[in-house]
């Protein structure tokens, strides 16, 4: 479908007032991981084309199978996310992408398929670029506001080594400012050193969202194009805090926006790769995640919401004391089937005190012969809550564990719609609803020892 014809569609499509009574909505999308080159034979006429002629090309050269499981995101599919994004029953107001933009091993794609010479840093730019282009023509006139992820740079070590200050951050700085409609002055100062900005909520008064490239706080992290005695993460807390301090002194809520949350990751805790023996991985360095804690607990009154991605998977993470958390982050199902989940996008329902007020995930089941977008569950409807806050996800959290109704609806969810009959092992189980409700160490492995006291850091 062509750019012009896309964007006729969305306006008949959505064009109309909104529906009277209804709470306005956003949509968010995340680990979008999009690979240009999923057919090699584009790739050389990509790279030497203007980004304005990428979608021609792409549908020119592209194959009309949407991506299998296990598979980055190609044009099919995201061709197809776009024309979801543009027919949802209510018009978003605007987009969160949370992050990792770019597929897996794109660098190497490129050395491969396209040249081994340094020009990746300009098609990494465009690609972004595109990316950006491809949300404004499907939604137009709706903010886009994209975050980074670990697989977004153009650094030699691609994943997790995005560079602070880099040509990279400096060349895509346009598109972001264009995605989320300020002017490129207003993210100069975190996003050409950090890869973040702060802007005013695109919707809501008195409001504001903070994007932070969460990529500095991983424990996997290497500066391997910059400076190493940089401490880019350190770096990115003191400006978190400013920013914070800023909203607070102007009484405004902030809802803070980034791709790798904080918390454990269940998944390479207890599924170790060899040589590495069974333990406690968490998502960020610790040193981070307290110090991290430490801001939101001083401008707890401040901050409201808290949107991410990563895992690809449907889920949420409760901060703080298990006993009395102190904050909840969202995590957001992924549009690439990399790690064998079905694609996905969400609706989010929000007041105009910014309290969010329901969930719709729409996903596309690739084991269907002709896979078409369904609507998989509602939050308010699917769990009898009343809001997506706080009390609301902690009960949801005891419920999980406690009710094997709820648990078994909970692990379709999850899984984005992608498990077989049987459902997820105990150990599965325990692992992902521990990472849910724990995001210290010791805390998550008390949780998941209780359950499962086979692993090797219980004993």
């Amino acid at each position: 479908m062509s750019r012009f014809s896309l964007a006729a569609l969305t306006l008949a499509l959505i064009g109309s007032a909104p529906v009277s009574g209804r709470d306005p909505s956003f949509l968010i999308l995340s680990d979008v991981h999009f690979n240009p080159l999923a057919d090699p034979a584009a790739g050389r006429e990509l790279a030497a084309a203007d980004v304005s002629n990428w979608e021609s090309i792409l549908s020119r050269a592209s194959s009309q199978a949407i991506s299998k499981p296990g598979e980055d995101t190609n044009w099919p599919l995201l061709r197809s996310v776009l024309q979801q994004s543009a027919k949802l029953p209510g018009k978003p107001e605007f987009v969160l992408i949370t992050g990792d933009l770019f597929a897996h091993h794109l660098r190497e794609a490129y050395a491969r398929d396209i040249s081994a010479s340094p020009d990746f840093a300009r098609f990494a730019q465009k690609t972004a670029l595109f990316l950006e282009r491809e949300f404004k023509a499907a939604l137009p006139s709706i903010p886009v506001v994209m975050a980074l992820g670990n697989n977004d740079g153009d650094c030699a070590n691609v994943d997790y080594s995005i560079q602070p200050g880099g040509p990279f951050l400096q060349k895509t700085l346009p598109a972001i400012a264009d995605g989320a409609g300020v002017p490129t002055a207003d993210l100069e100062d975190g996003w050409t050193s950090l890869g973040s900005y702060d802007i005013a909520h695109p919707k809501l008064k008195r409001s504001r969202i903070i994007v932070l490239n969460t990529t500095f706080l991983s424990w996997r992290y290497q500066n391997t194009c910059g400076d190493q005695s940089d401490d880019p993460g350190a770096r990115l807390l003191a400006w978190l805090a400013k920013r914070l301090q800023s909203a607070q002194d102007h009484k405004e809520k902030v809802w803070l926006v980034y791709h790798i949350p904080p918390g454990i990751d269940a998944f390479a805790s207890t599924h170790p790769r060899p040589p590495n023996t069974e333990r406690v991985v968490s998502m960020w360095n610790l040193r981070y995640q307290a110090e991290f804690e430490k801001i939101l607990l001083r401008y707890a009154a401040t901050l409201q919401n808290q949107i991410s991605g990563h895992t690809h998977f449907d889920d949420f993470r409760l901060l703080g004391g298990p006993e009395a958390p102190s904050s909840f982050v969202l995590l957001n199902p992924g549009v690439s089937p990399n790690v064998r989940q079905n694609p996905a996008l969400r609706e989010a329902s929000f007041r105009r005190d910014g309290t969010l007020t329901d969930l719709k995930t729409w996903y596309l089941p690739l084991a269907d012969q002709t896979p078409e977008w369904k609507l998989g569950y509602q939050f308010r409807r699917e769990w009898k809550l009343k809001a997506v806050d706080l009390p609301s996800l902690t009960k949801l959290y005891s419920q999980i564990l406690e009710s094997p109704d709820v648990r078994a609806k909970w692990q379709e969810i999850y899984s984005v719609w992608s498990l077989d009959k049987k459902g997820m092992t105990e150990r599965d189980f325990a692992a992902t609803s521990c990472a849910t409700g724990n995001a210290e160490p010791e805390n998550f492995r008390k949780c998941f020892c209780a359950r499962t006291p086979d692993a090797a850091f219980c004993r």
